[in-house]
């Protein structure tokens, strides 16, 4: 495999910015026995951290991969050192604190391997940590705030992993209405810098507990992201007969586009959608229209939505199943 295909492979897969992505599995039995014990007993102790955005919900300070605090975990600033960064919450860590177990970090190389995260940075800010919700608690309704490297704000794909369900509640739960359900010791992953997010109050006796690690993602990595027309529209218009048949079906969109409000933007973009043999990049599309990839990005949004094309990564079923928003 070339440089070039490999990098299409990583950066074609990626998940994208209205994509939830949902894992079975990511945890063993034993090691769920280990974090459950190990998170119950910090909690008793009194060594994890309040969250004040939900009171009856805690965590562990903020590591990265490393196993020492993230940079900002340790400046213990507001601002992110002394830029115009505006962070939510940093714990405060005024003793010392105890390492995170070592099945945390396994989890997380098996979640890089899985989703294919090898070239993305950790995110500095949250980085990896475990959270503890008691019954009664729920996750309150928020999108978080992009993270700023100079002049540039960089994404953040956080990967949630539930290694203990509770009884009821604890429901991920997307753009104030799409509720997500995640099986015992599966995961989600999701740009919780694009997309409104929050979870149903946790029930029962039970309290949930979540491995969490996040990654940065740049906007331009998400021009090399690839799509294809959706097997379903092939299938329900017949067009893998034959270009006659493509042909005959963007007629038809065209003639029918003013009634049914149909952009230019959009027939313009199906057209190239449809004269593919393959999968394409937004860059690429992008670049055969002569158009900005933003622009590309937001009719393709559209139409993904509309089950006309499919991302590669929504494709990718080993990994799990794709939802999109």
């Amino acid at each position: 495999m070339t440089m070039e295909q490999q990098s299409r492979e990583v950066w074609g897969c990626l998940l994208g910015p209205n994509e939830v992505l949902v894992a079975e599995s990511v945890v063993t039995d034993e090691e769920q026995g280990r974090l459950v014990e190990w998170l119950d007993a910090q909690r008793r102790g009194g060594k994890l951290v309040n969250n004040p955005q939900d009171l009856g919900a805690y965590s562990t300070p903020f590591r990265s991969s490393s196993g020492d605090l993230t940079r900002l975990t340790r400046g213990g600033s507001r601002s992110g050192g002394g830029s115009a960064q505006k962070l939510v919450w940093i714990p405060d860590v005024e003793r010392e604190v105890d390492p995170l177990p070592d099945e945390v970090w396994r989890i997380r190389a098996r979640v890089v391997d899985q989703l294919g995260l090898h070239g993305l940075e950790e995110d500095h800010y949250k980085g990896s940590f475990m959270s503890y919700i008691e019954p009664g608690t729920g996750v309150h309704q928020h999108r978080d705030d992009r993270l700023k490297a100079g002049t540039e704000a960089l994404l953040i794909l956080r990967c949630n992993v539930l290694f203990r369900k509770p009884e009821g509640g604890g429901t991920p739960v997307f753009d104030a209405r799409k509720e997500v359900d995640v099986p015992d010791r599966g995961m989600w992953a999701f740009f919780p810098t694009e997309v409104v997010h929050s979870a149903t109050e946790v029930r029962g006796a039970r309290f949930r507990g979540l491995l969490s690690f996040g990654f940065l993602v740049r906007v331009a990595d998400l021009w090399r992201r690839c799509f294809r027309i959706s097997q379903g529209f092939v299938s329900e218009y017949a067009l893998d007969s034959g270009e006659d048949a493509r042909g005959a079906v963007l007629a038809s969109l065209r003639s029918s586009a003013p009634a049914s409000g149909i952009s230019d933007e959009r027939l313009e973009l199906l057209a190239f959608v449809m004269s593919s043999t393959g999968d394409f990049s937004v860059e690429e599309a992008a670049r055969s229209l002569g158009r900005h990839p933003s622009e590309i990005w937001e009719v393709l949004r559209d139409l993904q939505r509309s089950g006309l094309v499919e991302s590669r990564s929504s494709t990718r079923s080993e990994r799990g199943k794709v939802v999109v928003l």
